[in-house]
């Protein structure tokens, strides 16, 4: 079997056949494949992307027991935003600083 996909790891989840069956309709007129369109959404999501993160947040607040903790994380990449813009700092080095401050507020 060829190294093709060394260091790749599979991703699998269940859906609704009939959801299924939409989504690749869907796909199929974007022209696009299954893999593009969600690695495209991993990489947009692991980057921050803005259209992204709107959506992760309204869909975290459309479930209840998750709207305290989305508008923590809203906030948090606020903050992040202005102290990179305020220090012109780099996005490690924000990450960096903020598990700092999570360590010593046992967050």
């Amino acid at each position: 079997m060829e190294d093709k996909y060394k260091g790749y790891k599979k991703v699998v989840f269940y859906q609704l056949a009939d959801t299924h069956a939409r989504v690749l309709i869907k796909l199929k007129y974007d022209d696009l494949k299954q893999q593009e369109f969600f690695s495209s959404l991993m990489d947009a999501y692991l980057e921050e992307d803005d259209n992204i993160m709107n959506f992760i947040h309204e869909f975290k607040m459309k479930k209840s027991r998750m709207k305290k903790k989305a508008r923590l994380a809203k906030r948090e990449r606020q903050k992040q935003r202005e102290i990179a813009e305020q220090f012109n700092l780099s996005k490690d080095e924000i990450e960096d600083l903020f598990s700092i401050i999570e360590q010593e507020h046992d967050l």
